[in-house]
């Protein structure tokens, strides 16, 4: 059964830099994909009061091992996450759907606006976690893909 703990930040950098899961840009560094956030603030001014905010992540364990990670900021009543990786070892758990769903009873009350961000390939998927995407995507000339802003409201 999976359980779910926050983890300091450090723990979590550790466990994705431990496990290198995915190839890609985006997933494959946090400090590359929070990158996208800065670039992103003038297109959605939504986002700049998150940009020096303290991160904190949300874990799920399976056995006492951490097997998805989650990362999450909340600042004046609003939320914003994102950054979500689960090990593809540990699929059939689906414990990055488990993990988003998850986030929001763990943050209950502490926003009632909760912003996020993904690329095209990941909308469907933030939808199924109650998401609507908010005006058009930002067309990132440094990433070549289109950023859509996304929203869920309490």
């Amino acid at each position: 059964m999976l359980k779910y703990i926050e983890v300091s930040h450090p723990e979590a950098l550790d466990w994705l830099k431990t496990n290198n899961l995915y190839d890609d840009e985006f997933h494959k560094s946090f400090d590359y994909w929070l990158q996208h956030i800065f670039l992103c603030r003038r297109q959605f001014p939504q986002l700049k009061k998150f940009i020096k905010s303290d991160p904190r992540w949300l874990a799920a364990y399976l056995d006492d091992k951490i097997i998805a990670v989650y990362y999450f900021t909340v600042t004046d009543k609003e939320m914003f996450d994102g950054y979500l990786i689960s090990h593809p070892d540990y699929s059939k758990y689906r414990a990055g759907l488990k993990l988003g769903k998850e986030l929001l009873k763990y943050t209950q009350g502490m926003w009632s606006t909760n912003w996020s961000t993904c690329i095209e390939k990941y909308v469907k998927f933030n939808i199924k976690l109650g998401y609507e995407v908010v005006g058009d995507p930002f067309i990132s000339k440094k990433y070549s893909t289109k950023i859509y802003l996304l929203r869920r409201v309490l």
